[in-house]
């Protein structure tokens, strides 16, 4: 009988080594980018919204990488306060078009759609530059990903306190 040895786990041990085979593994450029841009659209929105966990659910059920999520969303929330008022008059201008009043007032009916909270200038602002922005961040960070994704390779296996993270003291 063959006898195994584990490998000893550092403090974050098997998370630790999902999130840098995240970046260190198969994930292609395109993949980190897409996590990237849908995290940025994600951290764009208002947490209280359905429409957030909506968009969340849609990146965690595509092939995006969801360090690069994550990530993405954290950056694109500690920014977007700041942009609130920019959002309020996107939304303020949106809103206020007859025809988007209208089908608003007809969707309202469905219970659901008032948990997306559309009817709130900033979340019709946010979402909209969110989705506007999603094709530049996607682009930018296949660029990125595709020339730095090595450095940061070799970064992170060089790294002693990635490799004690993961690994414990045998890094």
């Amino acid at each position: 009988m063959k006898k195994t040895t584990t490998v000893p786990q550092g403090p974050l041990g098997h998370f630790a080594n999902r999130l840098l085979a995240s970046v260190v593994g198969i994930d292609g450029h395109r993949r980190l980018a897409a996590g990237l841009a849908i995290g940025c659209v994600i951290g764009c929105l208002p947490k209280d919204s359905l429409l957030t966990v909506a968009i969340a659910l849609i990146g965690l059920l595509s092939t995006a990488n969801l360090l690069t999520m994550i990530l993405g969303a954290l950056a694109m929330s500690l920014i977007a306060p700041n942009f609130d008022g920019l959002f309020d008059r996107i939304g303020f201008g949106l809103l206020s078009q007859p025809m988007l009043q209208s089908l608003l007032a007809e969707l309202s009916a469905w219970p659901v759609v008032a948990w997306t909270r559309l009817e709130n200038t900033v979340v019709t602002g946010s979402f909209i530059v969110g989705i506007v922005l999603f094709w530049p961040v996607y682009l930018s960070g296949c660029v990125f990903f595709k020339f730095y994704r090595p450095k940061l390779i070799l970064f992170f296996k060089k790294n002693k306190s990635t490799r004690w993270l993961a690994n414990g003291n045998n890094g």
